[in-house]
């Protein structure tokens, strides 16, 4: 993985189900047994709320329709993104964007689709801009101490930790071994 992509967007096509289960990371397993830390890119485990955009609305994680609530302050939303709904002042105000988009932060982490991991995180700052949100950073690292130093450094800015995304991987719906949980 050298870092630079050949975009082709035309994998990256929404999903029509709103009922998808969203796509889980599963944790760290003991020892690191089995990930081998070359072949994941690496993104911050934000400490928000999981939402998903498709066909212009927004579902939390668990697919309850939030698309009314005044954060959203009548912009248009992506077509098929994931993401960490936040508040900038903590995870305790996130329920305050019901009612105001005062300390709204959207980060889009993924595009949903057929497309590998490495096409679908170019396309995350174009489709972040379009709809006013930042888009999350990803890297590669090629020891665990170099992969522990970035964990430590997420969690200092407030973070939970690091995701870890296979090279190479579709989107997968429901728990994946692809997405692995990096926080201790």
């Amino acid at each position: 993985m050298n870092g630079s992509f050949v975009i082709d967007l035309t994998d990256l096509q929404p999903r029509t189900a709103t009922t998808d289960a969203p796509m889980r990371p599963v944790d760290m397993p003991a020892g690191r047994a089995g990930v081998q830390v070359g072949d994941y890119w690496m993104q911050p485990k934000y400490d928000g709320w999981y939402v998903v955009f498709k066909a212009g609305r927004a579902y939390t994680r668990h697919g309850r329709d939030i698309t009314d609530w005044a954060c959203w302050d009548g912009r248009a939303l992506p077509w098929n993104a994931v993401g960490e709904l936040m508040h900038t002042e903590g995870r305790h105000r996130i329920q305050s964007l019901r009612n105001s988009p005062e300390g709204l932060r959207v980060v889009l982490f993924d595009l949903p689709g057929a497309a590998p991991i490495e096409q679908r995180l170019a396309g995350l700052p174009r489709v972040a801009d379009l709809h006013g949100f930042e888009s999350a950073p990803a890297w590669t690292c090629e020891t665990w101490e170099q992969a522990d130093r970035l964990r430590v450094r997420m969690q200092q800015e407030g973070h939970e930790g690091l995701v870890l995304k296979r090279a190479g991987s579709a989107w997968t719906s429901g728990d994946c071994g692809d997405w692995v949980r990096f926080k201790a």
